[in-house]
């Protein structure tokens, strides 16, 4: 007998409200309509599917009908199916398996696939949990055969077998296409870590593929750490803050992930270091600025380099904290 969480069955019972039909609720979960007749019922809530079936079954459609298919949430897509998803070799099955936690992505990865192939229904399957998996938690997993969205991962760079190799293929992309594809990538695979301070913040992307990582930083930038079996580009304190402002927030991503980057956003930054600043294509900084105690060593040395920090705190320009002599007023820019 399969093991349904407390929180798969809340997800059971918030869906039959939704929809209103124990067999809508059964296509979109892939599990069998007795059992969500009987976690609904256990709720205290009764199953009349006939009475409600025509009215909640126009709502769902109006539910599928809304998902679009644009180039931000293509972009997202195919992020997250580099950095979580796996192709088939037989040129249309993608494979997406994700917590159960995280079922609402895959809820819009799915209808929103729909809405652009014209597919039928695609069920999104409960897997139990499983020795061996790192959290040994219970999962969500869709199968989709979708061959327009497969030739689409294809021209990203996107392959069966991809995760030592891939390398992301997006020359000529909008900004728009760039921000979504490294905010799937990001929900994906990615890590959003929150501290008591902005300094204690980062958001890390880690993928097998050096390749990868190395041309992401060069779009992105970030530092690279390099683990075990796989390489980190890492976004830290002021530089996280500064991602965080840019990557797309909306409706289509991630919840908890997106919670996560909003509360780096409300952190209070203290005073930022000509040195942080991010240093990528699509910021357009090609050289990483100096920082404070290059400019002070390779200056004339006017004023000592404590005095430098503490203008550069209150908010002077890096040139001139280091180069007006001493008991000079900030200048008005």
């Amino acid at each position: 007998m399969l093991y349904y969480s407390k929180e798969f069955r809340e997800r059971i019972v918030e869906m039959f409200i939704r929809y209103g039909e124990c067999k809508a609720v059964a296509r979109e979960l892939g599990v069998s309509s007795d059992t969500v007749k009987r976690w609904v019922q256990k709720s205290g809530i009764h199953t009349n599917d006939r009475s409600y079936s025509q009215s909640r079954r126009k709502n769902f459609n109006r539910y599928r009908e809304a998902a679009t298919y644009n180039e931000k949430s293509l972009a997202y897509i195919c992020g997250f199916i580099a950095a979580d998803g796996c192709l088939g070799r037989d040129s249309t099955s993608i494979t997406i398996e994700l917590q159960e936690s995280d079922v609402h992505t895959l809820e819009m990865i799915r209808d929103t696939c729909i809405a652009k192939e014209d597919v039928p229904d695609l069920k999104i399957k409960y897997v139990a949990r499983r020795e061996g998996r790192p959290t040994n938690s219970p999962t969500v997993r869709i199968h989709l055969n979708l061959p327009k969205l497969y030739s689409n991962c294809l021209e990203l760079g996107i392959t069966p077998a991809k995760s030592l190799t891939f390398s992301p293929k997006l020359e000529g992309k909008s900004e728009d296409f760039l921000w979504y594809f490294l905010r799937g990538m990001l929900d994906g695979d990615g890590c959003v870590t929150i501290g008591k301070t902005l300094a204690d913040c980062s958001v890390r992307l880690s993928s097998a593929s050096p390749a990868c990582i190395r041309t992401m930083q060069a779009i992105y930038g970030g530092t690279i750490a390099k683990g075990t079996t796989v390489e980190n580009l890492q976004f830290k304190g002021a530089l996280a803050k500064q991602l965080a402002s840019k990557l797309p927030l909306d409706e289509i991503t991630m919840e908890r992930k997106t919670k996560k980057l909003k509360e780096i956003l409300n952190i209070p930054a203290q005073a930022v270091r000509n040195s942080s600043v991010l240093v990528g294509t699509i910021w357009g900084v090609t050289e990483k600025p100096i920082n404070m105690i290059d400019a002070w060593r390779q200056s004339d040395k006017v004023v000592a380099y404590e005095t430098v920090k503490w203008r550069v705190y209150q908010g002077w320009t890096l040139e001139d904290a280091v180069f007006l002599p001493r008991g000079s007023s900030c200048p008005i820019r």
